[in-house]
């Protein structure tokens, strides 16, 4: 499996649903770090079909949230 190969993973989820964890944590995939944008940045779901719909605010928000991560691995 290619992920396996990867020397640092974090994982970004979009919701409270946390599917991405959920799916990697089911096909015994470790990851190093693991950002929730709804519980751990307060960045609301839009609905479906609206992932390009942030604010630039966001986007810098989670940008820096994930570089204090890569800085802290």
């Amino acid at each position: 499996m290619l992920v396996k190969k990867i020397k640092r993973l974090i994982v970004v989820d979009g919701c409270r649903n946390e599917c991405s964890r959920k799916i990697l944590d089911a096909l015994g995939i470790r990851y190093d770090e693991y950002l929730n944008l709804e519980n751990d940045l307060g960045i609301g779901k839009l609905g479906p079909f609206t992932t390009m719909n942030y604010s630039k605010e966001d986007v810098e928000k989670v940008s820096l949230a994930i570089m204090k991560r890569i800085q802290e691995t």
